[in-house]
């Protein structure tokens, strides 16, 4: 049976540029794949709220404000209007996001944009998050577009929001748009004269601002779909050479041949799963990276010296100034791969797989309020103590520093145990669990075990793209 696997258009980008990174990721064990982080879960929100005020008609989302967007498990998006639900909370959601002032100034650019594309046109037909299976072309293509418009005989318009901040999304020759392309001209039978496609991205900076827009013809995105169906066609191959190596030799085993075929690291690392120390090809990439000589720049001496000055201290700032500047074009790229490895190290030893030489260990923990604010002054004000002791400017003192007022308060904030083993005096402060980490075996602390199901936050994820 030949190998297979799904492939989005939010991940064509990668597919087309390093082919084996499809297998890769197929192969990893479930319990390192990346989650969803906390950004992403937030533009899947904003993704909802825009999407109901598009089928709703509604020119602005600001309406909103005071409602909430509730995420359930598999992260599909409910909106909820001002008043609905206790608190902003609802029963059966897993995330809850308040439709605030942030969130509608984003979306309503994007309401904005569509309004305007739309009225560019004669009788526009509009699809929302609209699902496009592209098995026509090749199996298991497909993707959802946020907004696509349609003028008969005319324009085809693809529009995608973003709602992330941490990395700004180009629109002239993008992989994920042209493949909605595909999708909504194979919709409309290729029945246009003109493409264009609008990335909305308005919290992230870029320099052609936050909508930008490329107009492209059918006859690009017919190359583009030849470059889809070889990119695929290697894809399948690299999947179907993977799966015979892991056959015959075992899983895990990835020859330096197929790497060399298959991977090729770039920018597009950045959202892939395998990044970091579980592809072999980046992990070759960066070792090349530390193993470069700083003096390399001093190869030609005769030649460099003619080119600086002739001071010789001027001559050394320049000779740092350059092994600085070279070392800050690797910076990047070893950020993500360092970062990577923390994070895929921590979700194993969660998951109960043993790192050789390390091992998970808590953390230092500090004493929390476990009680409201009003109660501690309430309380401390009860024994005489003026209120104003109580508070830094705009804060309430911290419990190691509302010790420091007296011995009675520090009874207070420490609490006084009863022989009978409860509390005479309830604590104001109590110790909750500190942050679990990842060390070397030679950390002095106890090592502990976690439960794999237990939820945990780990390690930090990188911003997502805002798709």
């Amino acid at each position: 049976m030949a190998w297979h696997a799904r492939i989005s258009a939010s991940s064509m980008k990668r597919v087309l540029k390093c082919p084996g990174s499809v297998a890769l990721i197929e192969a990893m064990p479930k319990h390192l794949r990346r989650p969803s982080g906390e950004a992403a879960r937030l533009g899947t929100a904003a993704h909802g709220l825009g999407e109901y005020c598009l089928r709703q008609g509604l020119e602005t989302s600001r309406d909103l404000i005071g409602g909430f967007v509730g995420l359930c498990e598999q992260e599909d998006a409910v909106v909820h209007l001002p008043g609905e639900g206790e608190d902003g909370q609802a029963v059966g959601y897993k995330w809850v996001y308040p439709i605030d002032e942030d969130m509608c100034a984003a979306v309503d650019v994007y309401l904005r944009v569509v309004a305007e594309e739309a009225a560019k046109l004669s009788a526009p037909e509009l699809l929302i998050e609209k699902r496009f299976d592209l098995n026509w072309l090749r199996p298991d293509l497909g993707g959802t577009s946020d907004c696509n418009i349609y003028e008969f005989l005319g324009t085809l318009v693809v529009i995608d929001y973003k709602h992330g901040q941490g990395v700004a999304v180009d629109v002239t020759d993008n992989e994920q748009m042209l493949t909605y392309g595909l999708g909504s001209a194979q919709e409309f039978d290729w029945l246009f004269d003109r493409l264009i496609l609008i990335i909305v991205q308005p919290r992230c900076p870029h320099l052609e601002g936050g909508v930008r827009r490329w107009e492209t013809t059918r006859e690009r995105l017919k190359e583009f779909e030849q470059q889809v169906a070889v990119g695929y066609d290697t894809v399948m191959e690299a999947g179907n050479d993977l799966a015979e190596i892991e056959s015959e030799f075992g899983a895990g085993v990835i020859p330096e041949w197929w790497a060399e075929k298959y991977l090729q690291p770039g920018e597009h690392c950045t959202f892939c799963d395998r990044n970091g120390p579980l592809c072999p090809k980046m992990t070759q990439r960066i070792q090349e990276l530390a193993k470069a000589d700083f003096a390399d720049v001093m190869e030609d001496d005769e030649v460099l010296a003619a080119q600086l000055p002739e001071k010789v201290e001027d001559l050394q700032n320049e000779i740092v100034a350059t092994q600085i500047a070279q070392v800050l074009d690797w910076v990047p790229a070893l950020d993500r791969f360092i970062k990577a490895a923390k994070s895929l190290a921590f979700q194993h030893a969660a998951a109960g797989h043993k790192v050789p030489g390390h091992k998970l260990v808590e953390g230092r923990s500090v004493r929390k309020l476990v009680v409201p604010e009003a109660t501690v002054v309430e309380k401390v004000t009860a024994l005489g103590i003026a209120k104003d002791r109580l508070y830094e400017p705009q804060k309430l003192k911290s419990p190691a520093q509302l010790e420091k007022i007296g011995p009675a308060v520090k009874k207070l904030v420490n609490g006084v145990a009863g022989e009978d083993g409860t509390w005479a005096v309830e604590p104001l402060a109590m110790k909750g669990k500190g942050s679990i980490s990842l060390v070397p075996d030679s950390n002095p602390k106890p090592a502990i075990t976690l439960d794999p199901n237990a939820d945990f936050a780990g390690i930090e994820e990188d911003d997502e793209d805002g798709s």
